[in-house]
């Protein structure tokens, strides 16, 4: 009775999901915003309705206490947390490098490029705490619920990659958004959201906290963004990526996200052996 239990409320919650994304993107689409703004915190309403989904589904089997628990905040460690944030900065660091090897990256020659750094520099502490409202919000509800939820049946790799699935088809609605919404576009996206999913489950499972993959997440929304661009803004970026493979949210970046995926999972199975 338990695991039929436990099974409706993870099928409950992927069904969920899925209306949430197809309403968001139907949303967008007619031009509709899914921001709201209170004071300078942004808030997005489809977080806000998978969070409301996440605690309607487990309001009887999860204390505060618990919350605490996945959030971790007995394990706080700022010089790992540091170091995540700017793993995005490396990463693409490395990206720009190849893509000059390649001639497939060029120096965008901004005209206000030091004004420009400058500003997301001083910025960072803003975007660390207003960034509360939506991906540590998306961070609690995909890894420190479904993640949780599903490694009480299944082993961390099934977990990791259903977890990753389901907040990709989460974050499908924002293709609606991008200027050029082909093919490649798409997959790009779509590969790019499932990367960012995987790095993050392993990095909550292996710290027991949901504050590592927060701030890998906001560094790598705003590094990646800032130095190669994306899909979705047409903003200023101190790179320029002749193909659309090099952009921050492109294949090869997702490639490099994997690749960290894959070194982490191997350090936690050598820890603690898993079957897969």
């Amino acid at each position: 009775m338990a695991g039929a239990f436990w099974l409706a409320k993870q099928i409950t919650f992927i069904a969920g999901i899925c209306v949430i994304a197809a309403v968001a993107a139907g949303a967008q689409y007619l031009g509709l915003t899914l921001m709201l703004y209170i004071w300078e915190f942004a808030v997005d309403l489809k977080v806000l309705f998978a969070t409301a989904l996440v605690f309607y589904l487990w309001r009887k089997s999860t204390s505060l206490q618990e919350i605490a628990s996945i959030v971790g905040f007995k394990r706080w460690n700022l010089k790992r947390y540091a170091g995540w944030f700017f793993a995005s900065l490396l990463i693409a660091s490395i990206v720009v490098g190849i893509g000059f090897l390649l001639k497939q990256v060029k120096y965008a020659e901004l005209e206000n490029a030091a004004t420009i750094a400058l500003a997301i520099f001083f910025d960072i502490p803003a975007i660390l705490f207003f960034s509360i409202t939506t991906i540590f919000l998306e961070e609690l509800v995909f890894r420190g619920f479904l993640l949780s939820e599903l490694l009480k049946g299944k082993s961390l790799f099934a977990s990791i990659t259903i977890s990753s699935l389901i907040w990709t088809i989460f974050k499908s609605s924002e293709i609606v958004d991008t200027e050029t919404p082909g093919l490649l576009a798409i997959m790009s996206i779509l590969l790019f959201s499932f990367s960012i999913g995987s790095v993050s489950a392993i990095l909550f499972r292996s710290h027991q906290t949901l504050w590592s993959a927060y701030f890998f997440r906001v560094g790598a929304s705003i590094f990646f963004p800032a130095i190669l661009g994306n899909f979705a803004q047409d903003a200023d970026n101190f790179f320029e990526a002749k193909s659309v493979l090099f952009l921050g949210d492109g294949i090869v970046i997702s490639i490099f996200l994997f690749a960290v995926f894959a070194q982490l999972i191997y350090r936690s199975q050598k820890k603690t052996p898993v079957s897969s």
